[in-house]
């Protein structure tokens, strides 16, 4: 029984421009390198930054605040 599937549920954030472009791989599969990841509901950058995070939760607002 395979639990996690690489592709759909992990993703490699990098933090720091000195990190090493290694690949990293579960049960054979390569984990994708992705510029962000959402985990527990918070959208964070390899910066650290919660500006995307942000800025989304601001459209949904505005989005939701003009449909009633």
């Amino acid at each position: 029984m395979n639990f996690l599937s690489p592709k759909s549920k992990t993703s490699l954030l990098r933090l720091g421009s000195l990190n090493p472009k290694q690949l990293y791989f579960i049960s054979n599969s390569p984990i994708l390198a992705s510029s962000s990841v959402r985990d527990l509901g918070l959208l964070t950058d390899s910066s650290l930054k919660f500006e995307l995070h942000i800025n989304q939760k601001i459209a949904l607002s505005l989005l939701r605040s003009n449909n009633y």
